[in-house]
């Protein structure tokens, strides 16, 4: 129960920490070229893809949660209001840096809630850009995010019946 408000009383100050620091972020790079700042973030959104490990808090997962925000800081310089910035930044610490831990925590759970959470949200990211009218994006999500959640590993599957094992020099030594 009070590690519980304490999360609550955290998220609060959190939230009223970024709404006021919103009209600096929405400025920030107000100097520095779109080209530039859009090459930043492409190159933060892969670090954070490369340091995530979805695994444990250590410094790979720090480096990342970093890249994520900076990258939505870079992002929320561009938008048109100070309240949009604060939303875009607030998502993207949700997702960033919230989010891979929960999902780790409910798949150690229970498997198929998280499989559940998952298809969810494919079919949210699938949804929301075709709502935005992208919809050659949407498409191609969706078979992206098919092939990798379901033709991939049903390929796997049929390829382990398959399987042989090959003896020879190369094999360890087994002592006998």
């Amino acid at each position: 129960q009070q590690q519980q408000q304490q999360q609550v009383g955290s998220l609060l100050m959190h939230a009223l920490l970024l709404l006021g620091l919103a009209p600096a972020l929405h400025t920030l790079t107000a100097t520095v070229s779109s080209d530039s700042l859009y090459t930043m973030t492409g190159l933060l959104l892969m670090a954070n893809l490369t340091l995530h490990g979805f695994v444990s808090p250590d410094l790979r997962h720090a480096a990342a949660v970093n890249s994520g925000t900076m990258a939505s800081v870079c992002l929320a310089s561009r938008l048109p209001s100070n309240s949009a910035a604060f939303a875009l930044v607030w998502f993207a610490l949700v997702a960033f840096g919230e989010w891979p831990e929960l999902y780790q925590r409910l798949q150690t759970h229970s498997r198929t809630a998280a499989a559940l959470v998952g298809l969810v949200s494919m079919g949210a990211c699938c949804a929301l850009a075709w709502w935005l009218g992208w919809v050659a994006l949407a498409g191609a999500l969706a078979a992206a995010l098919a092939t990798v959640a379901f033709l991939f590993p049903l390929l796997l599957r049929l390829q382990e019946s398959r399987h042989e094992i090959i003896h020879g020099p190369w094999d360890e030594a087994q002592v006998t």
